[in-house]
């Protein structure tokens, strides 16, 4: 990372792997996408309700005001389901099709990165190319490369505009000013206004990464990156402002103001204290952590002056790091956007000599219990030996295998690397993302094998969707929020009521006897009649009732 190491003309097996670098980083994408889709169902709650928003949007015809439930939805701009409803429009409604989306935003963020690592290390060609196996096996991306969720579209658009800003750096033209801004635009109808907690810092800080005075001066680069700016926000309220006017006033109050306040200052869910980010830092960073050559290149980074592209990268995810740990709401995955400049900075720690391996012995020590843990876990999580495990029966989530699988994946992650013959930056880092990758791919299996069925809403839906076909409807969820669970499931065509909590439900079902309850079985307020069907969900479950069974 710093400019002491070895130059690309001494490191020329970096550049003739660039080729099988990105092979490597596409064909890792796919085998995690096919395997989400094939073997794990949308997850509850968050991809069963953007589904269901995208489906009403798709339904009613309506691009400019996303629903939920019936009501206007404020809480994320419409990007992403603009883009599922494309691609239902060619290639029709399935579920499919809609959780291709996010591998197909995941593609275009290893194009941008590639293309920004390019422009940060001109020279060293093969960094931009490593950087996106890096990027796949980090574990944030790998857990939500393929959820229809709304951090991969928002981390595409920051790294076009941050393309932009650093091209608006080195050459001042128009066009990469216009760059800058549409990424910025695609960001915030990604996510909103967080987009520029990622982007702005670049623009602030520019002097510290830049190296050099911008063509025409700081004070043009500064006019040029408002202007930028301006496009990014008059994408946005091209969007928001029509949709404030057609969505009534209390839309227009939630989607302008009150959800973005909300948020930074005193979060709606997810609130959590500053320390959160620093807390689970080493979460984001592994599997890199447990690979010595990351230890020892960083010590070698920080004996030394970060070149101009480390530089910019830490800018940008230094800036957001610091920006987001005071901001109300934090997951893990509202970072993943400062994601691509920390693998494009792993991926330029590699470009360096090699390095002496470890000893025999010390590879040796690591092969027997990671190869013992790794049997033990694999037999475990065997589908037809859970349920005769001690407490496993009846149990909907085997807990006590899955933790087992896991900590098993993640030493023979530790094996790989420490057993291997050399220690190479480079193969070790990729090694590590690959290991990585295989524990989420079996987990994926596992899961598909009986554990994911405790959070499948979709024989529920379309048990739903047979009774409305037979009885006419309409559908009410008892017991909570229904948050769209049932929605696109059942490829419901009116909105499904919350019922309210104290009414009689048995009165309700006198009134609408074609009418259909959904709700979990030991909520208050159920009915009291046998259902028609009952499943698994979350470790409860999930009834639906025909009112026509109701007791005469």
């Amino acid at each position: 990372m710093t400019t002491t190491t070895t130059g690309h003309a001494a490191r020329p097996g970096l550049a003739r792997t660039a080729a099988a670098d990105l092979v490597l980083a596409a064909a890792m994408l796919l085998v995690l996408g096919v395997t989400a889709i094939l073997f794990r169902p949308p997850l509850p709650v968050d991809e069963t309700r953007y589904l269901s928003v995208a489906w009403d949007m798709a339904r009613a015809g309506n691009l400019l005001v996303p629903h939920l439930d019936g009501q206007g939805y404020t809480h994320k701009p419409p990007l992403l389901f603009w883009a599922i409803r494309l691609v239902w429009a060619v290639a029709g409604v399935s579920e499919t099709a809609a959780r291709l989306v996010p591998v197909g935003f995941t593609a275009g963020l290893l194009w941008a990165t590639h293309a920004l690592g390019r422009r940060l290390w001109p020279d060293r060609p093969g960094v931009a190319s490593l950087a996106l196996p890096l990027l796949v096996g980090m574990g944030p991306v790998t857990l939500f490369a393929t959820m229809v969720m709304f951090d991969v579209p928002v981390a595409l658009g920051v790294t076009i505009a941050l393309i932009g800003l650093h091209d608006l750096a080195r050459r001042g033209r128009p066009r990469d000013m216009v760059v800058a801004g549409l990424g910025l635009g695609i960001g915030l109808l990604a996510k909103g206004p967080v987009a520029a907690v990622f982007v702005l810092p670049a623009l602030i800080a520019a002097p510290l990464w830049a190296g050099r005075v911008p063509p025409g001066g700081w004070t043009r680069f500064a006019l040029k990156g408002l202007g930028a700016v301006a496009i990014g926000i008059a994408m946005i309220l091209g969007w928001a402002l029509p949709a404030a006017l057609a969505g009534g006033p209390e839309f227009a109050r939630m989607l302008l103001w009150g959800q973005t306040a909300g948020r930074v200052v005193q979060a709606f869910d997810h609130a959590r204290p500053w320390w959160f980010y620093p807390a689970i830092l080493p979460a984001m960073l592994l599997p890199f952590l447990v690979v010595p050559a990351f230890w020892l290149r960083l010590r070698d980074s920080l004996s030394g002056r970060p070149d101009a592209g480390s530089r910019f990268c830490l800018v940008v995810a230094g800036g957001a790091f610091l920006v987001m740990s005071f901001v109300s709401a934090k997951q893990i995955h509202y970072l993943l956007p400062a994601l691509g400049p920390v693998a494009l900075l792993l991926a330029r720690m590699a470009d360096g000599a090699p390095m002496p391996p470890l000893s025999c012995r010390l590879r040796r020590i690591w092969l027997l219990p990671a190869a013992l843990v790794a049997v033990a876990g694999i037999v475990a999580a065997l589908p037809p030996l859970v349920g005769r495990l001690p407490g496993m029966s009846g149990t909907f989530i085997a807990w006590g295998p899955l933790v087992v699988a896991l900590v098993a994946g993640f030493l023979v992650v530790v094996a790989a690397i420490h057993a291997s013959p050399d220690l190479d930056p480079a193969a070790a880092f990729k090694r590590a993302a690959l290991a990585w990758v295989a524990v989420l791919v079996m987990l994926n299996l596992y899961g598909g094998s009986g554990l994911f069925r405790a959070f499948d809403i979709r024989p529920a839906g379309r048990e739903v969707a047979r009774l409305v076909a037979a009885d006419g409807g309409p559908v009410v969820f008892v017991g909570g929020s229904h948050d769209g669970l049932l929605d696109f499931q059942g490829r419901l065509t009116a909105p499904v009521a919350e019922f309210p909590a104290g009414a009689d439900i048995t009165r309700w079902a006198s009134d609408n006897p074609g009418g259909i309850i959904a709700g979990r079985i030991d909520a208050w307020g159920v009915p009291d009649w046998p259902p028609a069907c009952v499943q698994p969900f979350r470790g409860r479950r999930m009834a639906v009732w025909r009112a026509a069974d109701r007791p005469q």
